[in-house]
C-alpha cells in the first residue's frame, strides 16, 4: 500500500536520516546495493516517517503540513513539499517520496502491529515495563532502525532499551533442526 513500496532488494531505501549537510531539509538515505533509489522498502518508509515527524513536516495525527505550515518551521523544508496526484508528498531525494496516502497505509499497519503488542501483554499478564527483552527478527526485523519503530509508534517506547535484533532467525532455527535429526 505504499505508492514507491518495493522488497528489501537493490535500489530499495532502507535507511533515511536527518543530515544538515545533505541540503534543503537536511534529509539523507542509502540504498540497498548503493545503487540509484527505485523505492521504499519498509525500514526506509519507517526511518522516513520518523524523519518527517521529527521535522514537524508530519503532525501528531499523521498529517502532512501544508505549505506554509512548513515554511514557519524553516530551514527550507518547504522544498520537501509537493502536490502528487494523490495529494500532498514529502521529498526523501532521488525521486522518492512519502504521500499522504502512504502515511494513512502506514498509520493502519502501524496500528494493527501495536495492538498485537498489546493483546500479547495484556495476555501474558505483563506490562511492557516488565518485559526483559524484546526480539525483533526476520528480513523486516534485521534491518529495522529501532528508534523510529519507537518513534513512529510501532513499538511501545518503554521497551526502546531492551529490543534487540536478533538477524535471521528462521534460517537459524531451520539448520538447527536439521542438526538435531
Amino acid at each position: 500500500g505504499i505508492e514507491l513500496g518495493m522488497g528489501g532488494v537493490e535500489g530499495a531505501v532502507d535507511s533515511v536520516w536527518l543530515d544538515p549537510s545533505a541540503g534543503p531539509g537536511g534529509i539523507g538515505f542509502s540504498t540497498i546495493g548503493g545503487t540509484s533509489p527505485k523505492g521504499l522498502c519498509g525500514s526506509g518508509v519507517l526511518d522516513a516517517l520518523a524523519v518527517f515527524l521529527d521535522l514537524g513536516l508530519v503532525d501528531d495525527t499523521g498529517r502532512i503540513v501544508d505549505a506554509d505550515e512548513a515554511e514557519a518551521l524553516g530551514a527550507g523544508l518547504s522544498a520537501l513539499l509537493s502536490e502528487g496526484p494523490t495529494g500532498p508528498r514529502l521529498s526523501i531525494g532521488g525521486g522518492i517520496y512519502l504521500s499522504q496516502a502512504d502515511v494513512r497505509s502506514l498509520q493502519l499497519a502501524i496500528a494493527a502491529i501495536a495492538a498485537g503488542v498489546d493483546v500479547l501483554l495484556a495476555r501474558s499478564g505483563r506490562t511492557a515495563a516488565q518485559v526483559d527483552r524484546v526480539f525483533l527478527a526476520g528480513g523486516f526485523g534485521s534491518y529495522l532502525e529501532v528508534a523510529s519503530a519507537v518513534r513512529v509508534g510501532l513499538l511501545p517506547r518503554a521497551l526502546a532499551d531492551r529490543i534487540v535484533v536478533a538477524g535471521n532467525t528462521s534460517g537459524a532455527g531451520a539448520a538447527a533442526a536439521c542438526l538435531s535429526l
